[in-house]
């Protein structure tokens, strides 16, 4: 439905987490499926092309490596790497990671130190 509403398709679709933890997927139950089979599924509706951008945010730099090989397996390409960023946690290793791969942008979000807040 969201495609529709923006002329058929969805600029940047990110997966959110790599995982649930503490009561952040309380209210939506148990879930089968893992982060790569939901990036599949991202791939397939950018296939389709439902999704002009496929990315993910708040990925380990161990998952940027999995994800990596499952994107040169055939898995699509990663275009967006969001995660907190700020002169105070400077994310060094997704901005390496996003460096090294192709047409890869990295987003900062709590770029003005917002997280130190909490």
């Amino acid at each position: 439905r969201s495609a529709a509403k923006f002329g058929g398709y969805v600029d940047v679709l990110l997966l959110h987490y790599s995982h649930c933890w503490g009561d952040l997927c309380a209210h939506r139950g148990n879930r089968d499926g893992t982060w790569r089979e939901s990036w599949r599924a991202v791939e397939d509706l950018r296939v389709e092309g439902k999704v002009r951008y496929a990315g993910v945010s708040n990925f380990s730099p161990a998952e940027l490596l999995e994800l990596a090989k499952l994107a040169g397996d055939g898995g699509g390409e990663i275009r967006v790497v969001q995660d907190w960023c700020d002169p105070f946690h400077q994310a060094k290793e997704q901005r390496a990671f996003c460096a090294s791969q192709p047409n890869c942008t990295f987003q900062a979000y709590s770029s003005l130190g917002g997280q130190w807040l909490h």
